[in-house]
């Protein structure tokens, strides 16, 4: 039976006013300008794989935004664990365990939330829903993804206190934002080899592969667009090598997630403070 700290945990994430803030309506914003700006001169035939682009490369720098206040939330509640666990019935691994539910179950409403609000606009603006070919693809993926992104906001989370740095612990904080830009920077600049390494790019070409049944780009989403509609041919990026090196990213960060707070276990509030 879940317990009150995972319902307030959900609450919290819902109702902080930064996720409301950088999470929705800065992103809100975004969509606003992809839907009635950015689309001027697409083809109809072309509108899907616009608003797939538009939804994973929103998508990524959302994820960004609301790691912030989520990491900075985990920052505390490693300490919180110490003291809710020894004076409640809450154990460790249950308190992990919801805590873990929580987290990924607000990604997932996040993520619905700018999907449905893109998708809104595109409905408002062309008078047709633009709904993703493969429901399921892209509802599994996105519980991969929100899995990503838990076990790296832990790794973030760790970090800080492994390294005893808790005065960087801000700066820490926005590295997932700085990534979700450099991903971003994908409209414009190709990958190559490096869409299957850097971690916020492979989220973006897994949504748009789910969301249009094709394959997506290595980068250089514009130009290779442009291409595709000229009937030349696109550099393709491999789908399910792109889930697979996701995957990859998730164990990784597990293992090292394990081995960090293992190793943090020793280290006390009082001593981050005075360091």
């Amino acid at each position: 039976m879940l317990s009150k700290y995972f319902r307030s945990l959900i609450r919290s994430y819902l109702l902080n006013p930064y996720v409301i803030f950088w999470g929705v309506l800065f992103i809100l914003f975004w969509e606003v300008m992809s839907i009635y700006v950015f689309t001027q001169n697409v083809e109809k035939a072309y509108m899907l794989y616009s608003i797939a682009s538009f939804y994973g490369q929103l998508l990524i720098i959302g994820l960004g935004s609301v790691a912030v206040t989520l990491i900075q939330s985990m920052y505390i509640a490693s300490f919180s664990i110490r003291y809710i666990t020894k004076y409640s019935r809450l154990g460790p691994k249950q308190f992990m365990a919801e805590n873990f539910l929580a987290t990924i179950i607000f990604l997932l409403i996040y993520s619905a939330i700018i999907w449905v609000l893109l998708v809104g606009l595109a409905c408002i603006r062309f008078g047709e829903w633009y709904l993703p070919k493969n429901v399921l693809g892209i509802t599994l993926s996105t519980v991969i993804i929100a899995i990503f992104m838990y076990v790296f906001m832990m790794f973030m989370t760790y970090i800080i206190i492994f390294l005893r740095v808790p005065k960087f612990a801000s700066f820490i904080s926005f590295l997932p934002l700085m990534l979700s830009f450099v991903s971003y920077a994908s409209w414009w600049i190709d990958f190559d080899e490096l869409a299957y390494i850097v971690p916020f790019n492979l989220i973006s070409n897994i949504i748009f592969y789910y969301y249009t049944d094709s394959k997506p780009f290595t980068g250089a989403i514009i130009e290779n667009f442009i291409k595709m509609s000229m009937g030349q041919q696109p550099s393709y990026a491999d789908p399910i090598l792109s889930m697979l090196s996701l995957v990859i990213w998730i164990i990784l960060l597990s293992a090292i997630n394990y081995l960090l707070i293992k190793k943090s276990k020793g280290i006390s509030y009082e001593e981050l403070r005075i360091v």
